[in-house]
């Protein structure tokens, strides 16, 4: 494991990871809860969605934390 990896997941904020999915976690459950229409039907399409929201949200998160923001920095002014 490279120096700058172990420093990476020393530098994390673990407990905002962590209560990023509990409220995601929450909102689930809550979703579930609401559209609950008994043991033999399927997943409501609005808990398909909202899992497929919280995969994007994950994919998203990792993707702006994986990214070195000062590699980005020769891009900045085009962009500007």
């Amino acid at each position: 494991m490279a120096a700058g990896d172990r420093r990476f997941i020393l530098h994390f904020d673990w407990t905002l990871f962590i209560l990023v999915f509990a409220l995601a976690g929450i909102g689930l459950v809550s979703v579930i809860s609401a559209s609950y229409a008994g043991a033999h039907r399927t997943l409501d399409p609005l808990v398909i969605r909202q899992l497929i929201w919280i995969a994007a949200g994950t994919v998203a998160m990792l993707i702006a934390v994986l990214v070195d923001y000062r590699a980005l920095q020769a891009y900045a002014y085009p962009f500007y």
